[in-house]
């Protein structure tokens, strides 16, 4: 028997029960009506839709593919704020990595810019002052050295030296030679380039003529 039928005979059952006496008492009178909208609703929920399934199914699916879409944006939304976190923590270790070698060999102590606490901020942004030199960490790896004006060019190629050595380990010397010569190129072709130990060299000229030093560390 399909639903519809079923529908019928409970309503006929309700009106069966005695028009007399059904109406005689109130109490009867709410028991048949609850039969009524029990049947009605079982019903509606119990409709089949053209593709053979019930409304009660479908509105399960629907919550379920909700639940599932959830869980999705919460696993996306945590990815993303994991990474974020790890991009900070890495450009934060090349900021204390700068910070050692400065104070090792030019004992040299990082000063804040713009009035903050610290040099680096919680998601990963770095930007202090070390004697004459402005360096800023930031991104996925980039780190750039400016001089102020009372920067001499010897001691900024020494700065420039000092922050790729940290970032790549390398020897102090051995850094203080690569940048020289990264510097001599540029001053040949006009910009120069290089990949060593896992950082890209860039040394470029700004808009004030003085070539300046850049470094990603991949």
């Amino acid at each position: 028997m399909d639903i519809t039928g079923l529908i019928a005979l409970v309503v006929m059952a309700a009106l069966t029960m005695g028009t007399t006496n059904l109406f005689r008492s109130g109490k009867r009178r709410r028991g048949a009506v609850m039969i009524i909208a029990a049947a009605l609703t079982g019903g509606v929920m119990g409709v089949i839709n053209d593709d053979g399934t019930t409304r009660a199914a479908v509105i399960e699916a629907r919550q379920q593919q909700e639940v599932a879409d959830r869980a999705e944006r919460e696993a996306a939304e945590q990815a993303a704020a994991e990474a974020q976190e790890a991009k900070a923590s890495r450009t934060i270790a090349m900021a204390e990595a700068v910070f050692t070698v400065m104070r090792r060999h030019y004992n040299m102590e990082p000063v804040a810019i713009s009035g903050a606490d610290q040099p680096c901020r919680e998601d990963g942004y770095c930007d202090f002052l070390l004697g004459s030199f402005r360096v800023q960490i930031y991104g996925a790896g980039l780190a750039t050295v400016e001089a102020t004006a009372q920067a001499q060019h010897s001691t900024y190629r020494e700065a420039c030296s000092a922050v790729f050595s940290a970032i790549s380990g390398a020897d102090l010397d051995f850094s203080a030679d690569l940048v020289e010569q990264a510097f001599r190129t540029a001053s040949q072709q006009g910009s120069a380039k290089a990949d060593v130990q896992g950082v890209q060299i860039s040394i470029q000229p700004s808009t004030d003529n003085i070539y300046r030093c850049q470094f990603f560390k991949y």
